[in-house]
This record gives structure tokens, sequence and C-alpha cells, in this order.
């Protein structure tokens, strides 16, 4: 029965995450939905009155799951091993809903500052959806915590493959913001969604990226191609008169090109 209730509620939660792209009314009841499983972590739930206007549903769902806490408990949404699955299914709905950006970003934040690695790839890999929810300060605030992360897992061998993820979401990230970006007011490269929002007005501290950069091409093979793709993608979004003040962090990336491994080798 544990068993049963636990895939349920995984089911559950999956369905709701993967049709709220396609919500047009009610997204504030939706996004209170699920939202569920985070409603056990403290810090969320400390300030749930500020969000009665934004969120109606949001407490509402919270006093449901207390009343039916012995169930709960006893069945999925406390059960710890279970928990990190549940709420990184959530995350790239949280992503993509417009609806109080204010409570999306706090969830948001605590999953980027998980101990579970799994959740915590999730937060990484989504993380150029949630720029859209950001001023410049709390943009900043959330990319110097995934790059941290991508620095870190360097120095883990058991975290290696959250530096490719790292890699690849600021890659992606590139394409939403404006970086005096070289592609043409009517261009846009692959990666863009789109021409209207590859220009939005956030910047990126390219210090710190480089950094990760110059240790991430000593990396393992997963972390090199990630080095590719946001190479790439500095190339395409950033201009040439930016980009010469790297000139050698640039070179650096230069080894990839003795490479023993041909795939890599060519991506490079």
């Amino acid at each position: 029965m544990p068993d049963v209730a636990k895939e349920t509620l995984a089911a559950l939660i999956s369905l709701i995450s993967s049709f709220t792209e396609c919500v047009e009314k009610e997204a504030d009841f939706w996004l209170a939905v699920i939202s569920l499983p985070w409603l056990q972590t403290m810090e969320l739930v400390a300030d749930l009155k500020r969000f009665d206007l934004a969120l109606p549903a949001l407490s509402q769902i919270y006093k449901l799951s207390l009343r039916c806490s012995q169930y709960l408990c006893k069945f999925f949404v406390y059960s710890e091993n279970f928990t990190p699955d549940i709420k990184a299914s959530t995350i790239p709905a949280l992503g993509h809903l417009n609806v109080c950006p204010e409570w999306r970003r706090k969830v948001y934040i605590s999953a980027l500052t998980s101990a579970e690695i799994s959740l915590l790839r999730t937060a990484v890999e989504h993380f150029p959806s949630f720029i859209f929810s950001t001023d410049r300060n709390e943009f900043e605030f959330l990319l110097n915590h995934v790059l941290y992360h991508g620095m870190h897992a360097l120095q883990e061998d058991d975290k290696a493959e959250l530096c490719s993820a790292v890699l690849k979401a600021v890659a992606r990230t590139l394409c939403f913001v404006s970086m005096e970006k070289r592609l043409a007011d009517d261009e846009i490269c692959m990666m863009c969604r789109g021409k209207q929002i590859a220009n939005r007005n956030l910047e990126m501290n390219l210090d710190k990226i480089f950094e990760l950069i110059k240790k991430a091409v000593h990396g393992n093979n997963a972390a090199k191609l990630g080095c590719c793709e946001l190479l790439a993608s500095l190339l395409n979004h950033i201009s040439f008169s930016v980009l010469k003040k790297y000139e050698a962090e640039m070179h650096c990336t230069l080894i990839l090109m003795k490479e023993t491994d041909e795939d890599l080798r060519s991506e490079f």
C-alpha cells in the first residue's frame, strides 16, 4: 500500500505539472496544487499568509495536508527517500507558470540549495526558465548559486555530472539575456526560444563563467562537452569587443584540440 500511494502521488504531481504549460485560466490554483510537496519545508510555510492574495488556494491546500497528515506521513509526503523525486517533477512547471513569481522563486531557491543531488540537478537544468521571475540582483544571486555548484562538482566524483548540467544551463541562459549580443535584431540562435525573449535586460558576470570554464576543460568528458556548448553560446551572443577581454581564458580552452576522443574534439 505505501508503494502504491507513493507511485500514485508521483504520477498525479507529474501529470499536473505536465499540463500546466497549456493552462490559460486558474494558473494560481494549479500552482498551489503542485506546491503540495513543498509544503513540508519549514522556511517556505513560515510566511504562507503573505501569499493569500496571490495564491488563495495555497493556505487551504496546506491546511488540507495537515488534516490528512496522519495518512500523508504514513504513506508518502513525508517519506524522505521519495520526496525529492516528487519535488523534482514540479520544477519544470514552476519555471514556466507566469503567476506569483515570488513564491515560485522561493521554491526554486529551496531546490537549488537542496542536499539531494537529483533535485539539485533538476533545479540547475531548469535555471533558464526561472530568470523571467527575477530582477538583476535576484538573477545574479541565483546565477552565483548555480556556478558555485558547477565549481564544487568538479571537486567531487559523485557530483561530476552536475558540472556538465551547470555549463549547459548557463549556455541556454545566454539566449535570454542582453550582453551586447552579436546577433542581428531579426536573428536568433538555434538555442533561443524566440526573438522577443532573446533581449532580456539582465547581465552576466563573465569573470565567474570563464573561471568555471578554465577548470571544467580539465574535467571529465561530460564537463568538456558542456564547455563546448557554453563556448558556442558565448560566441553566438556576446560581442567580440566584450570577449576580447577574455582572450587569455579563451586560449585556455584550446587544450580541447588535443583530445583523443574524436567526438569531443570535433564538437570543440
